[in-house]
């Protein structure tokens, strides 16, 4: 995230979700010293929320890069309603997502240094 954050001179908007999309405790991204990990709701995984979202709020592949951090496990399939410009960061290895024909771009941080540092993993 501190990468892309880095990279970029866009808007960030940052939102959590689990079954549902928590626009309530979204916050815009100004510096990478804002990026809060911080678990909300907890109640198990819908990635269509994500996608659902994406639909009632008018977002395009024109005008948003979703980038969804995630343990990849969920449900099989969604319906993504036209919305390709998808970045899948995993916390576990590729082969655990649960999705079968996934979306956009599939990339793994699990041996990487900073995440294990960040995690508390040796």
């Amino acid at each position: 995230m501190k990468g892309i954050v880095e990279a970029t001179e866009t808007q960030t908007t940052v939102f959590t979700f689990d079954a549902k999309v928590h626009s309530d405790e979204s916050y815009e991204l100004q510096s990478q010293n804002q990026i809060q990990f911080k678990r909300i709701g907890g109640g198990g995984t819908s990635f269509q929320s994500i996608f659902t979202y994406l639909k009632a709020n008018q977002r395009t592949n024109n005008d948003t890069l979703a980038i969804i951090l995630t343990d990849g496990w969920g449900e099989e399939s969604i319906n993504n309603y036209h919305f390709t410009n998808v970045i899948w960061v995993l916390t576990t290895s590729i082969d655990q997502f649960s999705i079968k024909h996934s979306i956009g771009k599939l990339t793994t941080v699990v041996d990487d240094v900073n995440y294990k540092r960040v995690v508390g993993i040796k």
